[in-house]
């Protein structure tokens, strides 16, 4: 499921839903003021509820998308969050289901003598109004006309589930729960096994040939239906895309959602062809015009007319995810390939190449040590902004710093991440390197950090036995005041105006200064704060964390430039620890 809006929990919500008792309770639950939702509902035209445009199907027929408004949307996708909660899939359901994909779906039919697909034609428009109200108001919901109606009325359009609003996946198999038990009762009875991933239909067998009450197979594409078969389909208000049903025997090529099936779920050559074929023309050709020619000549994909394609990389990406996905992230070819993305998303970055890169296994990546806790939780949110399409090759975390037990204790973060690096062991299995802030305690704990070797030139300790270096935060443009004050912590790489961001409950960062042994802290005199900005210190009362958690992943991708010297760094260290 996507990002939940409701307050209240799965259960709280399945509760509140079967006691709904009118159009009031139901604004309630969607936490939606009830005065709107009538409004958008019964007093805006219709058309202006939905954009209407059409996109070729790969048979040359136009599909009709209704996007919904965005008011509508925003009610769409909380009654679609209620519906998930609600509507209880059972096993042979695939599409739509959060945690199941068309990797399951196919799995179920691998090593099957035949494989029989259905498509059901018109799958959306062909579940109406009054098939979604009946829905609603009868067995298991059994829910009064008002609540029911209103619940048609936010999920249809034209009479009709329009592809393209958020709640019509999760209707649609509701609508489909009794037709989906009829036809898994008589794929058991007959020894076939029967799955559904939206209106994909698909049958299989270990049997020689179907059961009659199944299907007749006279070739690939000559099938007789058996009559029970249609008949459930039928009667349940759906109708079979004679057009699209296939039959495949074990020594054809037999696919069910877009895989081949015969040994196991797999994607067709032509696919991972493809990805090398893309990843070659961006290696030789350089990106912008390898990705010039995609769209040129390989691109065929129809979108929304306003939407413009996404970037080579992406598409390389989501095919290298798909690919992850069918044959498993531990698969040879995916490996190769996303090695090869990889270095060029690094050659484009600038950043340099270093083995870790290419390791799997959490147990053996670098381990990235900081003082505290939100240094981590910035610094690896910097690493998604600056590098989204690579995963973080090493482990970003604190070093658990002990909690001040009062003002006058020097014990905190900056001492145990010292005696962590001097305590490791010299057999260790992976690369740790620490990060100090660039204050009075980070350069001190630095030139504490015992039996590891200074490095003048690069700024950092390094120990080759403990596989082990540090280093105090390098100075980013513009703040070479704080370098000089000896005040540089993490989140002064953001500029002041990010620093003095608030989150919706008026909470962030605050800070104070000290002149002589005066502390003045910025609620007190913020004038005089902002006077020495390069001495001021970040007052650690649960602000860091307000900003590390909400304000810092919220922000876009230029505020995080400044890290990529950081990522430098620690690059560079750890390619002198692993090739020394």
């Amino acid at each position: 499921m996507t990002k939940t809006l409701l307050s209240t929990t799965p259960d709280e919500q399945r509760k509140a839903f079967f006691a709904l008792k009118t159009r009031r309770d139901l604004a309630l639950l969607l936490n939606y003021r009830y005065e709107g939702l009538v409004y958008q509902l019964y007093k805006v035209p219709t058309e202006k509820n939905y954009e209407t445009f059409s996109i070729p199907k790969k048979s040359g027929e136009l599909r009709t998308i209704h996007a919904p408004s965005s008011k509508l949307k925003h009610i769409q996708r909380r009654v679609n969050e209620v519906l998930q909660n609600v509507y209880l899939p059972k096993p042979v359901v695939f599409g739509f289901i959060f945690g199941k994909n068309i990797v399951d779906n196919a799995d179920k039919h691998k090593k099957k003598n035949w494989v029989l697909n259905i498509d059901l034609e018109n799958f959306f428009p062909s579940i109406n109004f009054g098939r979604v109200r009946g829905m609603f108001m009868h067995k298991p919901y059994n829910l009064p006309d008002e609540v029911a109606t209103t619940l048609a009325k936010i999920c249809c359009f034209n009479n009709s589930l329009p592809q393209g609003a958020p709640t019509s996946p999760v209707i649609s198999n509701m609508i489909c729960a009794q037709m989906d038990s009829q036809l898994q009762d008589l794929a058991w009875k007959r020894r076939c096994f029967y799955t559904r991933y939206a209106d994909d239909i698909t049958f299989s067998t270990t049997l020689r040939e179907f059961p009659p009450e199944i299907a007749k197979v006279n070739s690939v594409l000559s099938i007789d239906l058996g009559q029970e078969l249609t008949n459930i389909i039928q009667q349940n208000g759906f109708e079979i895309n004679h057009g699209k049903v296939r039959a495949f025997a074990y020594f054809q090529r037999q696919e069910v959602t877009g895989l081949t099936v015969n040994k196991f779920p797999n994607v067709r050559r032509k696919f991972a062809m493809q990805i090398r074929s893309m990843l070659h023309a961006w290696d030789n050709k350089g990106l912008q015009a390898a990705e010039a020619e995609h769209y040129e000549f390989y691109n065929k994909k129809h979108r929304h007319p306003d939407n413009s394609p996404p970037s080579l990389k992406k598409v390389i990406k989501g095919k290298l995810d798909f690919l992850g996905m069918v044959k498993g992230k531990d698969n040879r070819i995916y490996l190769k390939y996303k090695k090869q993305y990889h270095g060029l998303i690094l050659r484009e970055k600038g950043l340099r190449r270093i083995r870790s890169f290419d390791e799997s296994s959490i147990d053996k990546k670098p381990r990235i040590y900081t003082e505290g806790m939100t240094d981590a939780l910035i610094l690896n949110t910097a690493w998604k902004k600056l590098y989204p399409e690579i995963d973080c090759p090493f482990i970003i975390k604190d070093c658990h710093p002990t909690r001040k037990t009062s003002p006058e204790t020097t014990i905190g973060g900056v001492d145990v991440l010292k005696n962590q690096l001097i305590n490791l062991n010299e057999e260790a299995q992976f690369i740790s390197v620490g990060i100090f802030d660039r204050d009075d305690a980070g350069l001190n704990a630095l030139n504490n950090v015992k039996d590891y070797e200074v490095d003048m030139e690069n700024e950092w300790r390094i120990s080759l036995p403990r596989k082990a270096g540090c280093f105090t935060l390098p100075v980013p443009v513009g703040r070479e005041k704080y370098e000089a004050s000896k005040k540089l912590s993490i989140e002064f790489y953001f500029n002041d105006e990010v620093l003095s961001s608030k989150n919706k409950d008026g909470k962030g960062l605050s800070f104070s200064i000290y002149l002589g042994r005066r502390e003045i802290r910025e609620h007190d005199d913020p004038e005089t704060v902002m006077k020495y900005t390069e001495e001021r210190v970040i007052k650690d009362d649960g602000g860091k964390m307000t900003f590390a958690k909400e304000i810092v992943p919220a922000l876009e991708t230029n505020h995080f430039e400044p890290f990529v010297i950081v990522f430098e760094k620690i690059s560079k260290l750890i390619e002198i620890i692993e090739t020394t």
